[in-house]
């Protein structure tokens, strides 16, 4: 295990091509929360980690995973948002990246 602020990163490796990869293993079902969960993980070790590497994959494993699980997976695959960073709290005026 690997800790960080955000929690413990079950395995971070290194591949044979020099990226990092981020495991997380769960015993029984996966749930579609383990989606945010790597995600976040990613997110660390690609901001405070990754000395240079340009790309940092995450592997899931688990028994099973159900259907809710798999359309978090499908939603990330194709991905077509944008991150909001405002929200104004009388009508909607949304800033993005």
């Amino acid at each position: 295990q690997f800790s960080t602020p955000i929690g413990r990163i079950d395995l971070l490796c290194i591949a044979k091509k020099g990226e990092y990869v981020v495991v997380e293993i769960k015993a029984d079902e996966a749930q579609d929360s383990v989606f945010g969960q790597i995600l976040r993980y990613i997110g660390w070790v690609h901001r405070n980690v990754k000395g240079g590497r340009d790309n940092v994959r995450g592997i899931i494993l688990a028994s099973e995973f159900p259907e809710s699980a798999r359309y978090s997976r499908i939603g990330l695959m194709k991905p077509n948002y944008k991150e909001f960073l405002q929200f104004k709290k009388h009508g909607l005026n949304v800033q993005d990246t």
